[in-house]
């Protein structure tokens, strides 16, 4: 690929990978493998009182459990759906029964991105917002990069009361005394 090539298809420099997502049939045994294997822990349940997404443009019915845990500063997401909802996660779920579905990016500035990637001809597959019982809300969209990059890429941003915030361990203790989520 030129570097005139290469050029086109930037949208912004991340300063690492934030977040590795799988895609599991059971978030709970898989958290307790990962716990054993690699000494991932804890693992934290998020608890949203508000969701809305969408998929392929139509909205839909999130119903998934996610897992939360860190693994050298990068938080490993498990996500478990719970209905038969068609979703991003269906496809994998169908293909190989789950596995490696993303590679998420925390960012300032989501409409902006996704902007940017809409004008490089980058649609999102699936977008939402979702709310926190301590008031934490959470944007998100997933890219389908999976034919130039291997996998789906995602973009977050966490807001509380209109901060950003990263995604970090200690953050997440803070946010068990908040009630966003519980320690599984």
């Amino acid at each position: 690929m030129t570097e005139s090539a290469k050029e086109k298809l930037h949208v912004f420099t991340p300063s690492k990978v934030g977040q590795i997502g799988m895609v599991v049939r059971n978030a709970r045994s898989s958290a307790e493998y990962f716990s054993r294997l690699y000494n991932i822990r804890p693992w934290i349940r998020v608890k949203f009182t508000d969701k809305q997404s969408f998929f392929r443009g139509k909205e839909i019915d999130l119903d998934a459990d996610i897992l939360l845990g860190f693994c050298g500063g990068v938080e490993i997401e498990l996500i478990q759906p719970n209905n038969d909802t068609e979703t991003i996660y269906s496809d994998i779920l169908r293909r190989q029964n789950g596995g490696i579905h993303h590679i998420g990016f925390f960012i300032k500035g989501l409409d902006e991105k996704v902007s940017a990637m809409k004008e490089k001809g980058a649609e999102p597959l699936q977008w939402g917002r979702l709310k926190t019982k301590g008031g934490a809300v959470t944007r998100y969209a997933y890219f389908d990069t999976i034919e130039t990059c291997g996998t789906v890429t995602e973009y977050i941003e966490t807001k509380f009361l209109g901060l950003t915030m990263p995604h970090m361990q200690a953050l997440v203790k803070f946010s068990a005394l908040t009630g966003d989520v519980e320690r599984v």
